[in-house]
């Protein structure tokens, strides 16, 4: 019978460290690809929320500095968001996002840092669940860009609604990047444990890990 090991021989779990996967370099082409920021709102990254969440004052910089960029490139970019509008979908309801627009209206709105500009390539994607392509236009909206060939995956949180929208572009034939110090996890385990899921989801799928400022964009 193997030896699965025990608690005297093992070391503690605060010696294990996992690293996030080495990044690579990347060049993409502005009309080809897509930037997606994934539920930058009020009750992931408000101003006392985003206190809970890893490293997240420098992952919002991250994020910033690639729409700025993208911007500049006139980049299609996909706002996306969680909302507790029942899905008919759905077998149950978010009742807790619920009780809190009850007392906060601005609950689960996009921050500040992150409002759409009202510019012909951006977009706002509406989501009940952690997977953008469930019953909503996603599919819808990128049927009608069939230019792009390859999305930068950004947001919050790395392990739950990122990881869904990397593994629905991935399974869907698209190129996707994900520039690790942009995605936002509430902490370093969970980041780095998902980042290692998203580079080796499958071999014929699997997602580019990078930095953001590793990524240029073609002229």
């Amino acid at each position: 019978m193997a030896n699965l090991g025990s608690a005297r021989n093992d070391p503690p779990s605060s010696q294990i460290v996992l690293r996030p996967p080495e990044p690579k370099a990347v060049k993409v082409n502005p009309r080809r690809t897509l930037l997606q920021i994934v539920d930058m709102q009020t009750d992931f990254v408000g101003p006392e929320n985003r206190k809970s969440m890893w490293q997240a004052d420098d992952g919002i910089s991250s994020i910033r500095m690639l729409l700025e960029k993208a911007r500049e490139a006139e980049m299609t970019v996909v706002f996306q968001f969680s909302t507790a509008i029942r899905n008919p979908y759905e077998k149950t309801i978010k009742q807790l996002r619920l009780e809190h627009l009850k007392s906060d209206p601005s609950y689960g709105r996009i921050i500040e840092e992150f409002k759409p500009l009202l510019t012909p390539n951006e977009y706002i994607v509406p989501k009940t669940t952690h997977d953008i392509f469930f019953h909503t236009y996603m599919e819808e909206l990128l049927n009608k860009l069939p230019n792009i060939d390859t999305a930068i995956i950004t947001g919050t949180v790395t392990n739950v609604c990122v990881l869904y929208t990397v593994a629905g572009y991935c399974v869907r034939g698209y190129k996707v990047i994900v520039p690790m110090d942009a995605v936002i996890a509430k902490n370093r385990e969970d980041q780095a444990a998902t980042l290692h899921v998203m580079a080796v989801h499958s071999a014929q799928f699997p997602a580019t890990m990078t930095l953001s400022n590793m990524i240029s964009f073609e002229k």
